[in-house]
């Protein structure tokens, strides 16, 4: 029977009580018991089965994107008919909820049409075999990447499994040190060396990793060792439209990833960085049920690949 949004539980908010909220090093929210047991409970039923998924990260792990053309067309109709419905409805729900608790401060300077939100990935990952890990990454190759959400599903049992929020270490956490950071300038020394584990997130079914993306959101995922079982989770990115990053820095996207790449060490790249830093910290905070209110009223789309 095909399930819809309709009669399966929706995503609404994050419980309050199981969403743990911080800002430094950079904004980041852990929601426990994400999905409503039954919501849950569809996923782990309606998860596609092993030859749809496409080899991903050097073989360690294997994705399905549901936003590909034809990726959904391609599954069983009760499975096409389950995602579907979840990305229309749970995916845009966890966009606009990370938003309300993430506050605002990245849109002070936006004018109306800027704040357009679209997702941009929506991937089931998995894994059956021993994982290497992830090392140190920032999503800040794309810079109009603004969150990103790690859902665990499953873990078959591996509790050393998980993924480290960083903070730069001790005589690496001046403002000029996060800029070249985010840059890449820092010649041979690698970013995993210049920074700590400010906190391992475990790996647990229906928890969910929130990140605001930005210069300084370092974080990368522990090793697993061999286990039986699967080890599955979905992972979920959204970004700005490309006039808010004209309005913000005065040059097109493409203008601002060649700069980064071409001259990390000029005045100009280091100001643009420095102001993404600058914003990315801010203390500015919407009270949660205003936020929840105003994010209702952005749009969202699918960004179909």
């Amino acid at each position: 029977m095909a399930v819809s949004m309709t009669n399966a539980p929706s995503l609404a908010s994050f419980a309050i009580e199981k969403t743990d909220y911080q800002d430094r090093p950079f904004r980041y929210l852990v929601v426990d018991d994400l999905f409503p047991a039954r919501l849950f409970g569809q996923i782990l039923d309606h998860w596609p089965d092993d030859p749809l998924f496409s080899i991903h990260d050097d073989e360690d792990r294997q994705k399905l994107t549901l936003l590909k053309r034809g990726v959904l067309d391609n599954l069983p109709r009760d499975q096409a008919d389950f995602w579907r419905a979840f990305v229309a409805g749970a995916v845009q729900d966890i966009v606009v909820e990370a938003m309300a608790w993430f506050g605002r401060p990245l849109f002070e300077a936006m004018a109306a049409g800027d704040g357009d939100l679209t997702v941009t990935m929506v991937d089931l990952l998995q894994l059956s075999k021993p994982f290497t890990g992830i090392p140190a990454h920032t999503h800040y190759h794309s810079p109009l990447l603004l969150g990103t959400c790690i859902i665990y599903v499953d873990d078959a049992g591996e509790t050393t499994r998980g993924t480290n929020v960083l903070a730069p270490s001790p005589g690496f956490d001046g403002e000029d040190t996060a800029t070249e950071l985010a840059l890449g300038d820092i010649e041979e020394r690698r970013a995993q060396d210049m920074l700590q584990v400010e906190r391992h997130v475990a790996f647990q079914p229906n928890r969910a990793l929130i990140l605001m993306d930005g210069p300084i959101s370092w974080h990368g995922a522990t090793a697993a060792a061999a286990v039986s079982g699967p080890r599955r989770q979905i992972i979920i990115n959204w970004a700005l439209g490309e006039r808010w990053m004209d309005r913000r820095h005065g040059v097109t996207i493409n203008q601002f990833s060649e700069d980064r790449i071409l001259k990390p060490r000029s005045k100009l790249v280091r100001d643009r960085v420095a102001l993404d830093i600058q914003r990315q910290l801010a203390d500015r905070q919407y009270a949660l049920e205003t936020a929840r209110a105003l994010f209702k009223t952005v749009p969202i789309d699918l960004a179909a690949r």
